[in-house]
């Protein structure tokens, strides 16, 4: 036993080394087979299993196995099975025959069988689908796949979607793969994948209409991978679908999971079945993540022949949660640290990690299954839905996001059958609404708009495929220009990987940064904190002679996603412009350090530490470091906001019933807060009402006030101000949020700024105390005639639900208001004006100025003089303007 643990330890070390991780061996270079490459994580799990253990694996081979290739892994294995359609295995393998196994012809890289996870009424007005319905495009004739816990198609609105049911089988099982014929619910735990097919093709029955899908006439297949998914039942489903689409029609396969971030391996088991099921024809969607940053997204989404979803927001912006890709392009597959000289992206090819569009993917509402009581990613908001909780849930994710694109999709597929998974991709892109603010490793092209890609795909459904191809690559490049234009351009980057310390450490690593840079930004992504008794990965960025440049230490702690972001204008390493000036003068330029050190606490209990291999969190560090130059100047014109009066408005309920509450009769109490209106009414009316049920797990409604439709267009730029009046109970504060929206006649919801963060929220015992917060405004931003002005309002208290918002009050004026004015084109070098606009704006600055510097806000500053001049733009209001 000892010489075989010897002999063990050996062969996992030449593993480790490199010998079975794609490093040409010397037998590759002597003409003999290439070992198969070798995943880490099969490495480590030998090694815990020992010499008489097994392994569960799946591998990829360089053909689809004929029979000689099965009867060789069933001769190596205790178990084994083959697929038809996919050049991929799964087998039990005891690790004494590990290296038997990569040395078997045919057989190319070995993969564990790992855990994988899913990722989890307004979406039709947000993804603008009213225009493609009302044109009878609805997903007739299409077949969309779900890939998921099941789908139970007892619910009555899917019923009429079903075509097929499938219950895929557990590794190790001798049972072939079958349809579950004459049993429609296999969703009986969570219900995860019986909402994400009402969120494709949900027939909206039991709700009159209300919460339909987005292809609410498209057929449905089920294919039930379990609660316990892991790499080979996915794969199988793909194998089936394969073997299926013909008889079932199925044109698109959704995709609402996935795991940690990872470099793209075009070897991966899951990527070489979806490039197989996309080349035959079938679009492949998959959830971006919700693991909220940069660097963050599934790896599997990744893939350049799938459709990566990000989510979005009720008011069209891109939610916390979404997983994100990288600012700057990797070319290369490897973080093997080797330098990227000069920008990589170019039209058409704008790197892997970024979200292809971004969809509702914020409290959807959509089918329960009637096996499950708590759906595993339910907001707990059903209680908003009345009676309608009964069939229907709330749900929020990507994994949400992700089929409400997978709608659309058919209803493309319906409107030009023809169409390939690359054009589907390509339309989506070219028709989705850019937004504003957010970058696009956050959001990809944008927000998906039903109606605008349905319009293109009608558009080229009779053009002869070369003439089609070549209009969508006209259009797609031209979206490509304008986005690279947008972006900033790095003269070098870096990618590294790095094993994640078991215990407190560090890695360091060499980045060049020429004389004249003007950012460095380096972003690491480890195993999540909280999982592994890691208190954070910090990053120290250090000069050519080790002085510290800068570093995240007081980024606080995340214990979210493993992403610390160390991001530095070279140029404005102090807030005084004197000494930031200094600053950059004494940088030494040549070879910097990147420090990423590790703290962890390996005293605390780690609830992970005994998990199986397939199980535990990642087990790498990856970082990117990039360098950017100092950005061109231009002296085109381009457009500045200049305000011209501030406009006030009360927030105003419109139906309040009357309820005697709190004892002032001069108040009206309204219970909670419904929406209402803004304005200036006269004779104002004395109302308050609570925000309902308000604690961490409950959120309670969020109000949004409104003005009545223009009457001309109105923009509105720099900045605005709510204000709030709430009464509570002693010694409790809350958390005020908001966003200023853009309300369309036909009620979507466009967000044109938000409160930066949580602002701290005063609420007394014994009188209303007021709370004012400053709501930022990147650029100006136009209302058109007919539109309304929104302000979403929300506030959470924990332990009490007694807080009260008062409003509508000369006592109490809680309200918005907002700086109004116009748009000026000015030269950015001169600051001079150059074309007319804002006219009488010089005449007011100062009154504007003014009311603004009385405005204070909590958090221990006030806007005053320095805060306006800042917001307003000092070059600006003076019509001058400073250089980039």
């Amino acid at each position: 036993m000892r010489r075989a643990l010897r002999a063990l330890a050996v062969g996992l070390a030449a593993l480790a080394a490199g010998a079975g991780l794609g490093v040409p061996s010397p037998a590759a270079h002597a003409g003999l087979p290439r070992p198969a490459k070798v995943d880490a994580r099969v490495v480590e799990a030998a090694s815990r299993a020992g010499a008489g253990g097994t392994l569960d694996l799946v591998i990829t081979l360089d053909r689809v196995a004929d029979e000689n290739l099965s009867s060789r892994l069933q001769a190596l294995g205790t178990w084994s099975w083959t697929f038809r359609h996919l050049p991929v295995a799964g087998i039990r393998l005891p690790v004494k025959r590990l290296d038997e196994l990569r040395r078997t012809p045919g057989v190319r890289a070995i993969y564990l069988n790992r855990r994988l996870r899913y990722e989890l009424k307004d979406s039709a007005r947000l993804m603008n689908t009213a225009r493609a319905w009302g044109r009878g495009i609805t997903g007739k004739g299409v077949t969309v796949a779900i890939l998921d816990t099941g789908v139970d198609f007892t619910h009555p609105d899917l019923a009429p979607a079903m075509k097929a049911n499938v219950k895929l089988v557990e590794f190790g099982s001798p049972t072939p793969v079958v349809p579950v014929e004459g049993i429609q619910n296999s969703d009986t735990t969570s219900g995860h994948g019986t909402h994400v097919a009402g969120d494709v093709a949900g027939r909206g029955t039991q709700s009159g209409g209300a919460y339909r899908g987005m292809a609410p006439e498209a057929d449905l297949v089920g294919i039930g991978a379990g609660d316990a998914l892991f790499i080979f039942t996915v794969v199988e489903g793909f194998d089936w679908i394969l073997a299926n689409r013909e008889k079932y029609g199925i044109r698109a396969v959704n995709n609402s999971w996935g795991t940690e971030f990872e470099p793209f391996d075009p070897d991966n088991p899951v990527n070489v079945a979806t490039r197989k099921v996309a080349e035959a024809g079938i679009v492949v969607l998959f959830a971006m993540g919700n693991s909220y940053d940069e660097l963050t997204m599934n790896p599997y989404a990744a893939a350049p022949w799938v459709i990566p979803v990000a989510a979005g927001t009720k008011t069209g912006t891109v939610t916390d949660f979404s997983s994100g890709g990288l600012e700057v392009s990797l070319p290369g597959l490897k973080f093997d640290g080797r330098p990227i000289e000069g920008e990589t992206r170019r039209p058409l090819d704008l790197g892997l990690y970024h979200p292809a569009v971004t969809s509702t993917g914020e409290n959807v509402v959509s089918t329960r299954s009637n096996t499950t009581l708590l759906p595993l990613l339910a907001v707990t908001d059903d209680a908003s839905l009345g009676p309608d909780a009964v069939w229907y849930t709330t749900m929020s994710g990507t994994s949400m996001a992700t089929p409400e694109t997978a709608g659309v999709v058919a209803l493309l597929l319906q409107a030009d059958p023809s169409l390939t998974p690359h054009q589907v991709r390509q339309v989506l892109e070219i028709t989705a609404r850019p937004i504003p603010g957010v970058p696009f490793w956050k959001q990809g092209y944008g927000y998906t708009d039903a109606s605008a890609a349905v319009e293109l795909a009608l558009s080229l459904r009779d053009l002869p495929p070369s003439e089609k191809q070549a209009r969508l690559d006209s259009l797609h490049a031209a979206r490509d220009r304008a986005l690279l234009d947008s972006f900033s351009h790095p003269t070098r980057t870096y990618a590294f990987e790095d094993p994640a310390p078991t215990g407190p450490g560090s890695v360091e690593h060499k980045i060049l940064v020429p004389a004249g840079s003007r950012r460095v930004k380096v972003v690491t992504n480890g195993p999540i904190a909280i999982l592994l008794n890691a208190a954070r990965y910090d990053i120290t960025l250090l000069d050519a002679q080790g002085n510290k440049v800068g570093d995240t230490l007081g980024q606080g702690l995340n214990i979210s996603s493993g992403t610390y972001i160390l991001d530095l204008d070279l140029k404005k390493l102090a807030e005084d412009e004197s000494e930031a000036a200094k600053r950059y003068s004494e940088l030494k330029w040549g070879e910097w350090t990147v420090r990423i050190e590790a703290d962890l606490s390996p005293a605390l209990p780690s609830p992970l530490r005994d998990l199986p291999i397939e199980d535990q969190p990642k087990k790498s560090i990856h970082t990117v470091a990039a360098v950017f130059p100092e950005p061109p100047v231009s002296c085109s014109p381009v457009q500045a906001f200049v305000p011209t009066e501030m406009k006030s408005f009360l927030f105003q309920d419109d139906r309040a019933e009357g309820v005697p509450y709190p004892a002032n009769p001069k108040y009206t109490y309204v219970g909670p807060v419904p929406d209402g209106s803004l304005g200036n009414r006269r004779p104002l009316r004395y109302l308050a009402g609570t925000f309902g049920v308000v604690n961490t797990e409950v959120p309670g409604p969020e109000p949004v006030f409104s003005t009545p439709p223009l009457e001309s267009p109105l923009t509105v730029g720099k900045l605005a101000v709510v204000e709030t009046w709430i009464q509570g109970v002693p010694g409790v504060r809350g958390l005020l949020r908001g966003q200023l929206i853009d309300i369309a006649p036909d009620g979507t919801a466009k967000a044109i700024a938000s409160m930066p963060e949580n602002v701290p929220a005063e609420a007394a015992p014994d009188a209303p105390a007021r709370t004012r917060a400053v709501v930022p405004i990147a650029r100006g931003y136009t209302l058109e005639k007919g539109h309304r002005l929104g302000v979403r309002l929300g506030v959470t208290f924990i332990g009490t639900t007694a807080n009260t918002l008062y409003y509508d009050s000369d006592e109490f004026p809680s309200g918005l208001s907002v700086l109004a004015g116009g748009m000026v084109s000015v030269n950015p070098c001169t600051g001079e004006r150059v074309a007319a606009g804002a006219q009488g704006a010089a005449g007011r600055q100062a009154e504007v100025a003014a009311r603004v510097a009385e405005l204070p806000v909590t958090g221990g500053w006030r806007v005053g003089l320095p805060l306006v001049l800042a917001f307003l733009g000092l070059g600006v209001l003076g019509w001058r303007g400073r250089r980039a």
